[in-house]
């Protein structure tokens, strides 16, 4: 027969680890989306500097192409 510590270790033991496991796996999940978040907003920002800049290189070509007179 178990006594009480057996029965304790056999039981709680495992709960506790598994539940430990889970806070920490959604810790690491929030840091990561946290990331995730931080990274979509810097790649926006980038894409709206290159895409302001890709506009003013056509207005400047087809400024030099009115000029030329094509």
């Amino acid at each position: 027969m178990m006594n009480n510590f057996q029965l304790l270790f056999a039981a709680v033991f495992p709960t506790t680890v598994v539940l430990v496991g889970i806070l920490l796996n959604r810790q690491d999940i929030h840091g990561l989306r946290q990331e995730i978040g931080s990274l979509r907003s810097d790649l926006s920002g980038r894409i709206e500097l290159l895409t302001r800049k890709v506009i003013g290189l056509t207005d400047r070509v087809s400024h030099l192409e009115a000029r030329m007179g094509k």
